[in-house]
């Protein structure tokens, strides 16, 4: 292939074509011809008959459909090769300025794959549908529907009923237990994976995945017209967003990973060359890790001995994980002027064990000028080299809407000729396929389960049979009343002047506030997910409600104002949050102190109330509601002597209710007595009810 001459003397530079099994990567500023040298490159393997497929992030490369122009300075022989041996086909995701393409989530690995392939190749899948549903690889919880994800497939196949589409999904995910999962995932979790996958089944989602002819590899390389070339442009422009390529790159990179796997080659040359510019986003520097790195990552290492050339290219070495980008065996450095910038490339040198003082030379070199790193026998050989005159235009993007008239009708019916999808949809699966996604722990036990178990912001039970919640219960209704009677004084007080008005304010909108959180606890009660949801963004409030109601209480021990009327309900109050917030202390560090496979009970707990996708065993929950009963019926029979103690100090004289001190002391012991009995009771009461 040539690609220009040599910048010492009048050697042509030339690149063999099994170079390009071995991956080529190129880094250059703006203006140093870093995407001029790739259509180089690529004209050149069209014109040997290597099929292409480009992914055109920034509709400039499209510009390789244009006619060519009579260029003085370029090969005018080439130019006519170049028009009369090659097939541009410009493909539009979502659009159908070009040939719309789609592509299909649900294409199953193929059965010629061995047991490791496949196992790969479903991991893949999985991947794939993980990322569509809105659980990218930077999620925490994403390994685990990856894995609930692998598991379903699996069982599906098994049954026949392998998804044909989200809806499809959506269904399979609905009429699953939750309890099959509860290793991996929540059931609130499954809820909002069936709600994604409804959602990806209508509207520009949709059309995603089924707008335009289904993208396949074969269908790329095949020879449309006898004698010409096929070069592929996806036209990725007419995508949204970014979160909507990467899903479409790292589907396409799927595609081409599976049909690698099925099609091995012992040519010299590519069978396809695969070319990615502006890299950076997709083979992003550790620790970020989106889905598209790892499949590109996977091309780069096993393209060679299965005829995939691939070629990377950026103007940015520092957004690119030099490891990746250092599996490319051909290297070309355009200019590079900031000292950060060369600073990366000696990183990547490194990596390919060439010379890192080559990046020093990077800042004296014009635009169409690189370094030219080969391996050879001998080890690395570095060429200075001016990159040849382009064959096909070269210039700004072309919009979507100039695209029509650069597709000919007998391109447009071949590619619906293609849009036919197999409807057979069942595969077989062999048993050590089946045993990558089995099941290795033992299932909660039915009855045991609960969604969810653990109120989140506490570790008692979220269950009306845990004496603790039904305390936490009483106290929220205690204190919303007394914050109502303290809000209507108070406002009586305001307009009178007697206190100021922020006062006031504050006091009304933390009631308001409770009420309206209590009310809707109330009407959504059936509704586990959402209530968690909400109960985790207020969590906080209760620390606020507990100040505040020791504020009112100093305040009108101060005489700040008068609440006298209600001083009894303020204590009451003050007394119940205190000794709840109290014993969630000392409940958790009980759960502390307990293990369960080598790990605290208080961090299995934690885990679930960030998010992390983490079940509680049946033996877990026991565990909890065990030590919750325990420390409530502790405490409980603690203030039954206090209680008793103070009624015998009462009646014998030794104190009286005349004493200010007595009195409120008094007020606590009794109401707290109350409430502990009284949720005793309630809990014991649902106990018995679900038991019958």
């Amino acid at each position: 292939m040539l690609l220009g001459s040599s910048s010492e003397n009048s050697d042509l530079t030339e690149l063999r074509h099994d170079k390009l099994l071995r991956h080529v990567g190129i880094l250059g500023n703006t203006g140093s011809g870093k995407t001029v040298m790739a259509k180089i490159i690529l004209e050149e393997c069209a014109l040997a008959g290597i099929p292409s497929i480009i992914l055109d992030l920034q509709g400039d490369l499209a510009r390789m459909a244009l006619p060519t122009i009579n260029d003085p300075e370029a090969d005018s022989k080439k130019q006519k090769d170049w028009m009369k041996k090659t097939d541009v086909r410009i493909w539009t995701p979502l659009d159908d300025s070009g040939l719309p393409i789609c592509v299909n989530p649900f294409k199953l690995p193929s059965s010629d794959l061995n047991d490791d392939e496949s196992i790969k190749a479903w991991d893949l899948l999985a991947i794939g549908l993980s990322e569509s549903l809105g659980y990218p690889s930077t999620k925490n919880s994403h390994l685990n529907v990856k894995a609930f994800i692998n598991r379903l497939l699996i069982t599906l196949a098994d049954k026949n009923s392998l998804p044909q589409n989200f809806g499809d999904l959506a269904s399979s995910i609905g009429e699953e237990d939750p309890v099959d999962y509860d290793d991996l995932i929540k059931s609130s979790l499954l809820k909002k994976l069936q709600r994604n996958a409804n959602a990806l089944n209508s509207g520009i989602q949709s059309r995603l995945y089924t707008y335009g002819t289904p993208l396949k590899i074969p269908m790329m390389i095949e020879t449309r017209k006898k004698g010409k070339t096929p070069v592929n442009i996806l036209y990725l422009n007419t995508l949204p967003d970014e979160a909507v390529k990467m899903n479409f790159i790292q589907q396409f990179c799927r595609e081409l990973y599976d049909w690698m796997l099925q099609n091995p080659s012992n040519n010299d040359a590519p069978q396809v060359m695969f070319f990615l510019d502006e890299a950076g986003p997709y083979i992003p520097p550790d620790p970020k890790m989106p889905n598209s790195k790892s499949i590109i990552r996977q091309l780069l290492k096993e393209g060679r001995k299965y005829g995939v050339g691939c070629m990377l290219a950026s103007q940015s070495p520092g957004d690119l994980d030099y490891r990746t980008f250092g599996q490319a065996n051909t290297l070309f450095l355009g200019r590079f002027t900031a000292q950060q910038d060369r600073k990366k490339i000696k990183q990547i040198l490194s990596g390919m064990e060439a010379d890192r003082s080559l990046a020093d030379n990077l800042p004296s070199l014009e635009p169409g000028q690189f370094l030219l790193l080969t391996s050879e026998s001998e080890g690395r050989k570095v060429t200075a080299m001016n990159a040849r005159r382009l064959l096909t235009s070269h210039g700004p993007p072309i919009p979507s809407k100039e695209l029509g008239p650069l597709t000919s009708v007998e391109q447009r019916l071949w590619a619906d000729s293609m849009t036919t999808r197999g409807s057979d949809n069942s595969i077989k699966i062999s048993n050590k396929i089946r045993d990558s996604a089995i099941r290795k722990s033992p299932k909660v036990n039915k009855k045991e389960y609960q969604d969810p178990p653990v109120l989140n912001g506490f570790t008692h039970l979220a269950d009306n049979t845990d004496p603790l919640h039904v305390l936490r219960s009483v106290t929220n209704l205690i204190t919303a009343a007394t914050l109502v009677l303290c809000t209507v004084k108070l406002g009586g007080l305001e307009r009178n002047g007697a206190i100021s008005e922020l006062t006031f304010i504050i006091t009304s909108l933390i009631s308001l506030a409770m009420m309206v959180g209590l009310i809707v606890e109330y009407l959504l009660k059936e509704n586990n997910e959402l209530i968690r949801e909400i109960r985790s963004k207020i969590g906080p409030f209760q620390y606020i409600i507990l100040f505040w109601i020791w504020l009112l209480w100093g305040l009108n021990r101060m005489n700040y104002f008068d609440l006298t009327e209600w001083s009894f309900m303020i204590r009451i109050s003050q007394t119940l949050l205190t000794t709840f917030f109290g014993l969630e202390v000392y409940h958790r560090i009980k759960l502390g102190k307990i293990e369960i496979n080598e790990s605290s009970l208080l961090n299995r707990v934690k885990s679930t109330l960030k998010e992390i996708p983490t079940i509680l065993t049946g033996a877990e929950i026991d565990e909890i509601r065990l030590t919750s009963t325990q420390i409530h019926n502790q405490l409980r029979t603690s203030m039954e002597f206090i209680t008793v103690g103070l009624l015998a100090a009462l009646v014998m004289n030794i104190i009286n209710l005349d004493s200010e001190l007595i009195t409120s002391l008094s007020i606590s012991i009794i109401s707290l007595d109350v409430a502990l009995l009284f949720s005793n009771k309630v809990a014991s009461h649902k106990k018995s009810k679900r038991v019958d």
